[in-house]
């Protein structure tokens, strides 16, 4: 029989495995950070709450403050955080400002004050105060992620690969029988959404583009991420590439035409770049590079012949029987906002204003 001194080192071993295996409270974070970008603002705004009382709870901004590590992993990381830390400052600077100059011009003219400072408080937070957050967390784990703990970029991946898969399966309901959860389990999408037999799908998003912008975020990061282990020849570069292709999904669900190109177009132009890089022989990588681009185009073909609606929503764009303004509504849009700003060119509107002068 052993006896209790030789079971005691077992023991301690199997606690310390469990305490090296437990996940740790950042890397939850990150995975609701990265969910979010197929959330709406409330969850969103939540999120990035609860990430702002950790960093409290942390004192996290005084580890920031201390140099970077020697880590080799994060010799090219360095500068992209740095420089988009250094934009989001510039973006504070900016908002704070134009939150003065709107209270100054308030004065002269019949604008609530209030409705002056709380419109840009809330600009600020969404535009400056959530992000700022966000990148000072993905800094954190950055300078503490190690190569033993490797294993969560394939937790994470998987965990967003499943969120997507079941956020495609809602959509395809919300799709074909126009189900809109979001505003109650017996409530269904206006006729307004309805087009070429379908319903554009939204998620739980308010707005079929504002998903298919954040589905476009999600595809990109992901892709490239997939790209980059890729090259670094490791077998989680998969579960990213099918992560980016589930990205372009929800955008073709989302029935939105701009993003699902602009996507497809620097998808392709990536994985362009790497072929080019990694390959010795540039002819064998041109040949490559040609047959992926016919395969491409033959695939965004069936795409377009399957699901009539994307093609009825392409075909609209050079039907020249259909007025301008009508195939490209954006041009109305633009022509309205020109008009605005020459009646208000130096201080603008303001917040307060801006819906008054838009009627």
């Amino acid at each position: 029989m052993q006896s209790h001194s030789e079971k005691q080192p077992s023991v301690q071993r199997r606690l310390s495995f469990l305490r090296r295996s437990k996940p740790k409270f950042e890397y939850v974070l990150l995975f609701l950070i990265c969910l979010g970008i197929l959330l709406p603002t409330a969850p969103q705004a939540m999120i990035t709450g609860i990430v702002g009382i950790r960093f409290l709870y942390l004192r996290a901004f005084k580890p920031l403050r201390d140099n970077w590590s020697e880590d080799l992993t994060l010799v090219t990381l360095k500068p992209i955080l740095t420089d988009l830390w250094q934009g989001f400052k510039i973006l504070l600077l900016v908002q704070g400002l134009l939150v003065i100059l709107q209270v100054l011009k308030s004065a002269f003219d019949p604008s609530s004050l209030t409705l002056t400072l709380t419109s840009y408080l809330r600009l600020l937070g969404k535009q400056g105060f959530y992000g700022s957050l966000l990148i000072l967390t993905f800094i954190l784990i950055a300078k503490k992620e190690r190569a033993s703990q490797r294993s969560f970029s394939r937790w994470l991946a998987l965990g967003l690969l499943l969120s997507s898969a079941l956020l495609i399966v809602y959509m395809l309901f919300q799709r074909y029988w126009g189900l809109d959860w979001v505003h109650g389990l017996n409530a269904r999408i206006g006729e307004h959404r309805f087009a070429y037999g379908v319903y554009r799908a939204s998620g739980f998003m308010g707005h079929p583009l504002s998903l298919a912008y954040n589905g476009m975020l999600l595809a990109l990061f992901s892709c490239g991420h997939g790209l980059w282990l890729w090259r670094k020849r490791s077998p989680d570069a998969w579960v990213w590439v099918a992560l980016s292709a589930l990205g372009l999904m929800i955008i073709q669900l989302s029935g939105s035409r701009y993003p699902l190109g602009v996507s497809i177009f620097v998808i392709g132009v990536a994985i362009s770049g790497t072929l080019m890089s990694t390959r010795k022989n540039k002819w064998q990588a041109l040949f490559i590079l040609f047959i992926i681009s016919i395969l491409s185009l033959l695939s965004l073909w069936t795409l377009l012949l399957v699901d009539q609606n994307l093609w009825g929503r392409v075909s609209e764009l050079v039907d020249w029987q259909i007025p301008l303004e009508s195939r490209f509504d954006r041009w109305v849009f633009w022509k309205i906002h020109v008009k605005i700003f020459l009646d208000h060119p130096f201080l603008g509107t303001g917040l307060a204003n801006y819906d008054r002068l838009l009627l």
